[in-house]
């Protein structure tokens, strides 16, 4: 029984990178007596995880690399790290591998490889790392009461019409809880919330007969389409993007140029498409929604050209997206 628990405390979880080095590493870990066991992408990885604290089934660590099939290896870190902070997570990356910009792998990983290392010197570090079952420090969301009805507006102002005269008026409604400006297919997006789903209703048709509204599309806000465990991972590492944010982790707002998009997503690719899209390289947040789009995702970076470089690299080559409509957030006087 020991001899079995000591095999357990070995086992690692291994999510090799699709290039390179992969074999060294995984021979030299089963030198040093880890039982290494891989995951085809993080989604599977997060769900072995998840079984794993089930269980009772001690983990040694997780290995993971940058360039994954479905979340970037990076935010795969953070999104494991927000729920398990004491899991060793190593982070091995090829010489040439982009870590994107301002993101805290270095900082959060117990490990980081870059460029040339061997498969030892991994296992060294892995081995170096082991402590007490990393589960028994897992960080649990607090227990809430039942969330409040929300849904994005989305208003093209008739013509002729005193944009600022609108905005103000939408910032004192009681359940307006944001309003941007933006440049697209609409000049306002309000974000709403109500106790009652039909005070959210009769506020929103109220807004529309407005004679300075000239189209009005709401998208009420709905569960996501994952399943809990993915869930659960997913609102430990918006939670901590938000406890981040409030203490200064990383740049203010106010510096970084914001946008929204609007994304139609195929039906059947729902469950698949999300985790993509809340992990994505320079999202903050992402919500399913119900209407003529799948989701609002909100998307920063320091320059315009960064967000055009992210949409077109990281969110319009997923398999499942269909189309995109973006909202520039602007300054209202700049409309």
């Amino acid at each position: 029984m020991a001899e079995n628990k000591r095999c357990e405390k070995k086992e690692v979880l291994w999510l090799p990178e699709r290039r390179g080095f992969a074999a060294e590493v995984k021979s030299a870990l089963e030198r040093q007596g880890f039982l290494v066991k891989e995951a085809g992408n993080a989604v599977e990885m997060l769900h072995q995880l998840d079984q794993r604290r089930s269980d009772g089934r001690p983990v040694s660590g997780l290995i993971t690399g940058v360039d994954l099939p479905d979340i970037p290896g990076p935010r795969m870190l953070e999104v494991v790290k927000s729920r398990f902070p004491r899991l060793p997570v190593l982070l091995l990356a090829d010489a040439g591998a982009p870590v994107f910009p301002g993101d805290p792998a270095s900082r959060l990983a117990d490990g980081f490889f870059k460029g040339t290392f061997t498969g030892e010197a991994v296992a060294d570090r892995l081995a170096f790392l082991q402590g007490p079952d990393p589960f028994q420090a897992e960080l649990r969301p607090a227990r809430r009461s039942k969330p409040p009805a929300r849904a994005w507006g989305l208003l093209r102002l008739a013509e002729e019409i005193d944009a600022e005269g609108v905005y103000r008026h939408l910032l004192d409604h009681p359940l307006v809880t944001r309003c941007e400006a933006v440049q697209g297919d609409y000049d306002l997006a309000v974000e709403m919330a109500s106790g009652v789903a039909r005070r959210l209703d009769q506020a929103w048709n109220d807004l529309r007969k407005r004679p300075d509204i000239g189209q009005a599309d709401l998208l009420p806000v709905i569960a996501p389409p994952l399943d809990e465990t993915v869930q659960q991972f997913l609102s430990a590492f918006r939670r901590r993007q938000e406890e981040g944010a409030r203490h200064g982790a990383r740049p203010r707002s106010a510096v970084l140029i914001r946008e929204l998009l609007l994304v139609e997503i195929a039906r059947d690719r729902l469950e698949a498409v999300f985790p993509r899209l809340a992990c994505a390289e320079g999202v903050t947040s992402c919500e399913a929604v119900r209407g003529a789009w799948q989701a609002v995702v909100q998307i920063q970076a320091p320059h315009r050209e960064e967000i055009q470089r992210l949409v077109g690299d990281r969110i319009e080559p997923i398999d499942g997206v269909l189309r995109l409509r973006s909202l520039k957030v602007v300054r209202l006087i700049e409309n």
